[in-house]
């Protein structure tokens, strides 16, 4: 009885990983090698995005939006989000890259722990077009 025990507690959390593996919010997380292919175009596009956030620069902030990522965060938008007042994040330092997940619609979400100065665990999900250029056409906060 107790080597089922053990069995099971060893098996249950191998199987709980294998899931999380396979299935991540709103889709499929990929392989190494097809999460390395979305970082090659992403990562660049996520620089752009954060140096604009740092320099309160709209322009660099949003130069690689789809044009419905412009209307849905227009300047006026992205000036309100900046503001410490409304999100008080501050300035961006530093990210790590948590996940990798291809979504239904065959999009890629690149879901990020991101440092600002006035919060270090704010998770940042940017989800790219599939086709080139692989426009941004989702950003997403969340404290």
């Amino acid at each position: 009885m107790k080597k089922i025990l053990v069995l099971l507690v060893v098996l249950f959390p191998l199987g709980i990983l294998a899931a999380c593996q396979q299935s991540g919010p709103s889709g499929t997380m990929l392989s190494e090698k097809q999460r390395n292919t979305v970082l090659a175009f992403s990562e660049a596009k996520t620089d752009n995005l954060l140096e604009g956030w740092n320099e309160v620069n709209y322009a660099h902030f949003s130069k690689d939006f789809t044009v419905d990522t412009l209307k849905s965060i227009p300047r006026e938008q992205f000036e309100k989000l900046r503001k410490d007042e409304f999100t008080g994040l501050g300035s961006y330092h530093s990210r790590e890259v948590e996940g990798v997940v291809q979504r239904s619609d065959g999009s890629y979400t690149v879901i990020y722990y991101v440092v600002f100065d006035n919060d270090d665990e704010v998770l940042m999900r940017v989800t790219f077009q599939a086709d080139e250029p692989h426009e941004i056409s989702g950003l997403q906060f969340e404290k």
